[in-house]
């Protein structure tokens, strides 16, 4: 086991190239990202415990700030009846740390929505999506994150008047790409 992670550490190290005239976080830089998460669902719009994947693609307007578009997409079968969403938030992140860095804390903010069907039911959210994490990077492109997400959700069945509220707190961990 020792051997293998030596072998993990020397490839990590020998992909470090040398670095140029910008980075990870300076303006004009694009970042793609892909999430798995844990969700724990409340309120009487959620109650609900699963797994998702989210892609997210975001441009640096400046040096440490992106604005881009997380999407969800999930489709699972719970206690006979299928699930499926889609939406996604515009969101606005905030990367910290010196720009020669492999690692950057960050946090972020946004707001979205998207459709939820649970058998031939749709249903309709819009809210907010608040973020935190840190990136590691293992060279000047490519690192994995870790994430808490905590969305604050109105949901809206389509024919009917009532709106329920609730959020969901999403723990988790990415897959990100950075291209400058």
């Amino acid at each position: 086991m020792k051997l293998i992670l030596l072998w993990v550490f020397l490839f990590m190290f020998a992909m470090l190239p040398a670095y140029g005239d910008s980075f990870a976080i300076d303006g004009g830089s694009k970042f793609f990202s892909g999430e798995i998460f844990y969700e724990q669902g409340f309120g009487e719009a959620y109650d609900s415990i699963y797994i998702s994947l989210n892609p997210g693609f975001h441009l640096f307007i400046f040096k440490g700030f992106s604005i881009g578009l997380d999407l969800r997409f999930e489709n699972y079968s719970e206690g006979g009846n299928e699930y499926r969403t889609g939406g996604g938030y515009l969101m606005l992140h905030y990367f910290m740390g010196r720009k020669d860095s492999l690692v950057f804390p960050y946090v972020g903010a946004g707001a979205g929505g998207g459709d939820m069907k649970i058998g031939s039911d749709s249903s309709s959210f819009s809210g907010f999506k608040i973020t935190a994490g840190v990136c590691f990077l293992f060279n000047d492109y490519i690192g994995i994150k870790t994430i808490a997400a905590y969305h604050i959700d109105s949901v809206q069945r389509d024919g009917f008047s009532q709106s329920r509220s609730g959020g969901r707190l999403r723990i988790g961990a990415g897959v990100s790409l950075f291209l400058f």
